[in-house]
């Protein structure tokens, strides 16, 4: 323990980098709630909207089976469905359900900033996991 009171710095990642690696249990996202459902837009099929795709589905597997559900929208083959979600920017995710929905704009690997964005819970011993 250290005399200030104050907590010792963490050395960096765990190893393994994923929640199975850190007990062996996956997220319980969504196990006290309904279904969540999104919508990732994206334009056409260029490196940021492959990006989007791929962490699309990294961060379906965090969430308990059966209480996530995707649909990808391409921009260039439905403009109206963006103007229904007022969508600016591409790629952009929007959390439809549960109310309210939230928009997460832009391509990123980091699963949990995404879901700090949007505003849904996660398990805080494995979050602490990843600084």
């Amino acid at each position: 323990m250290r005399r200030n009171g104050s907590a010792p710095k963490r050395s960096g990642r765990l190893s393994g980098g994923s929640p199975e690696a850190l007990g062996g249990v996956p997220f319980n996202i969504g196990a006290r709630t309904d279904a969540y459902h999104f919508r990732l837009y994206i334009a056409g099929d260029d490196k940021k909207s492959r990006r989007a795709i791929d962490s699309l589905q990294k961060l379906s597997s965090l969430f308990v089976p059966g209480r996530f559900s995707a649909e990808i929208i391409d921009l260039y083959k439905n403009a109206a469905r963006a103007r229904e979600d007022s969508i600016l920017a591409v790629p952009a995710l929007v959390k439809v359900h549960p109310p309210p929905p939230t928009t997460f704009i832009g391509a990123t690997n980091d699963q949990f900033a995404i879901l700090r964005r949007l505003g849904i819970p996660f398990d805080p011993k494995v979050m602490s996991a990843y600084p």
